[in-house]
């Protein structure tokens, strides 16, 4: 396991990584998502040894590892421009690292060949890599980081130097590769598809901070912000400022949205809408609830689909259909969408969810309780079951629902309440109320009430006074 603890990284005034907290799994397929600059090789050189955090600690199988440097890691790395050595074959080039740790030669050519099998290199091993296509020399390097036996592997962008079709025949091999070796992948990429494709865990990376992180396909349905929703879009997020009144989202340009029953509890005001493009439609081919005119700039067929370039409301917007779709520029064209489609963003861009609201008096919206990788252990370095009082925990409880959380004496159940209350903070992972960081906040600082398992009240008051207790507690700290 690897685990970053609050991880900074600087150089002057300038931040590369701010405050980044993860915990990959052994053998767990992990994706950097983003943009140039948003710091996915300044990471992978964290994780690797390569550089050292300004502040912050990374562990490794459960030590400390953050001053260690790379040639004393378990890490292999493959980079955007494979690297083979071009005098030696291709056997060679896959027992390289593994002469360099004095393996004896039965170990290595056993290796060898698992690693020529798995990439499906075994009829080229006697070749030198110029005798190879791109895509034989990408898993060439492939096969070299792998036959390590690494615990923790970093692909840079490693098939963005490739053809179009040689980065597809790689992005179908690279999951079952994954999955064959037991170790921990990083993998860099600036394309959504490919981390779809890929599948595992996505880290959605904005100028050194990660915005998002969780199940790839969990992050590209529900992106708790803006910020991960506009990353995670290709083609981009279509987008429209509206302002909240009552049941509807409305626009100056006449648009006004009903909104679904799971919203009417968010305040009125301003909002960004946002909408995927395959979520509009073209009015004509499939009916919507909700209908505008759109111009069209420009479009592009791909054969299989069309993307629609359009206008409205000032903004430009893209349509994804099936199928050939001929328009002019300038044409004036009708499309669609659904309101339960839409993804709602507050001025914060914090994502507001389409979930329901239970009864509520006085307090403030939470949303949603979502935990992060939250677990608690006993010791600093835990490494047995015995040393954990929860073991991580991935989950969300819903706004307005009811969980039971069933099982024997010890398993957890009063420590992950306490960690919710905030009586007790978690030694790994975050706490969210509503997308809002509670992790490091006191009891007092969360709007939390809580029944034990033996009644608490206060024996000199009545029961009048003490249902009202809280309730006077709010308004003087409320002054």
């Amino acid at each position: 396991m690897l685990e970053l603890r609050n991880v900074c990284r600087s150089a002057g005034a300038t931040e590369y990584i701010t405050d980044v907290s993860m915990t990959l799994e052994s053998g767990s397929l992990n994706v950097l998502l983003g943009p140039t600059l948003a710091g996915k090789t300044s990471l992978m050189r964290l994780m690797a040894g390569l550089d050292v955090p300004t502040s912050g600690t990374i562990h490794m199988g459960g030590k400390d590892v953050t001053g260690v440097p790379v040639q004393r890691r378990n890490v292999a790395m493959v980079y955007q421009q494979f690297i083979n050595y071009p005098s030696l074959t291709v056997y060679e080039n896959i027992a390289s690292p593994l002469r360099v740790q004095k393996r004896d030669k039965a170990e290595i050519d056993r290796s060898v060949r698992w690693a020529a099998e798995l990439m499906r290199l075994t009829p080229y091993l006697d070749r030198t890599p110029l005798n190879l296509s791109g895509g034989q020399q990408q898993r060439t390097a492939l096969a070299r980081a792998i036959v390590k036996n690494a615990s923790l592997v970093l692909l840079d962008e490693p098939l963005a130097n490739l053809d179009y079709k040689l980065r597809e025949e790689l992005r179908e091999e690279l999951p079952r590769i994954f999955a064959e070796t037991g170790a921990i992948f990083v993998y860099a990429t600036t394309e959504p598809q490919e981390a779809l494709l890929l599948g595992g865990n996505t880290a959605v990376l904005h100028e050194g901070r990660v915005a998002q992180f969780g199940r790839t396909i969990d992050v590209f349905r529900s992106p708790v912000n803006l910020r991960s929703a506009r990353t995670f879009a290709d083609p981009p997020l279509n987008t429209l400022v509206m302002e909240k009144r009552g049941g509807h989202l409305t626009h100056p340009c006449g648009l006004s949205v009903p909104l679904p029953v799971s919203l009417s509890h968010i305040p009125d005001g301003a909002y960004t809408a946002g909408l995927q493009p395959h979520h509009l439609s073209l009015g004509r081919k499939t009916p919507a609830s909700n209908l505008v005119e759109v111009q069209v700039l420009v479009t592009e067929i791909t054969g299989s689909e069309s993307f629609i370039h359009v206008t409205f409301a000032g903004q430009d917007w893209v349509i994804l259909t099936e199928g050939v779709e001929e328009h002019d520029p300038e044409e004036i064209i009708q499309v669609g969408f659904e309101a339960s489609d839409l993804m709602i963003f507050d001025a914060d861009g914090l994502a507001v969810e389409h979930r329901p609201q239970g009864p509520h008096r006085g307090g403030r919206d939470m949303a949603e309780i979502s935990f992060d990788r939250i677990r608690h252990a006993y010791r600093p370095n835990p490494e047995k079951p015995e040393d954990f009082a929860l073991r991580e925990i991935n989950h969300a409880f819903r706004d307005g629902g009811a969980y039971a959380l069933l099982g024997p004496s010890g398993c957890g159940k009063t420590t992950l309440l306490n960690i919710i209350s905030g009586l007790l903070h978690p030694s790994h992972g975050r706490l969210r109320f509503g997308g809002r960081d509670v992790t490091d906040l006191s009891t007092q600082d969360r709007n939390i009430a809580q029944v034990f398992q033996f009644p608490v009240v206060y024996d000199t008051m009545s029961v009048y006074d003490n249902l009202a207790f809280p309730c006077a507690t709010e308004r003087s700290s409320r002054g």
